[in-house]
């Protein structure tokens, strides 16, 4: 009986660590502490990464976001007109200037979308350094902090 108990803690704790959501206690932008709003989503952790809702963060930082439930993607369209394109479970993110050639960045993890939510999430990391942020980490406060690249 024991080894069952015991089995199970195991299986449990296991699968608890593999899809961990715990979020981080705060987001800086720009030196100004963001609350998302609940119907924007939460913050959240995955694989060691912090995911965001990619229409709240995007939108707090001034860019258009057009959701394709067709293709479950967003483009995103900053200020000065330069595309994003993320597509859920792929690994890749499509930089298209207004401009010139666009570009292909990698990420090590995959964009998803919360089928309870409908709502698509990245990491914060990945998509504020493609968008020309810096990103900082605090363990001590548990924040993430973006700022503007001078």
């Amino acid at each position: 009986m024991k080894k069952w108990i015991a089995t199970l803690l195991l299986i449990s704790t296991l699968a608890a660590s593999s899809v961990c959501f715990a979020a981080a206690e705060n987001i800086v932008i720009n030196d100004e502490n963001v609350t998302i709003p609940a119907e924007m989503g939460t913050v959240r952790e995955y694989d060691d990464r912090t995911f965001v809702p990619v229409r709240f963060v995007t939108e707090y930082l001034g860019c258009t976001v057009n959701y394709s439930e067709t293709d479950i993607s967003a483009t995103i369209t900053d200020t000065k007109g330069i595309s994003y394109l993320i597509t859920s479970g792929q690994p890749e993110l499509y930089v298209l200037p207004n401009l010139g050639d666009g570009k292909l960045i990698k990420m090590d993890v995959l964009p998803f979308v919360d089928d309870n939510e409908g709502r698509m999430y990245i990491p914060v990391r990945f998509l504020a350094e493609a968008m020309n942020y810096t990103v900082d980490w605090d363990e001590a406060t548990q924040t993430v902090i973006l700022n503007a690249a001078a």
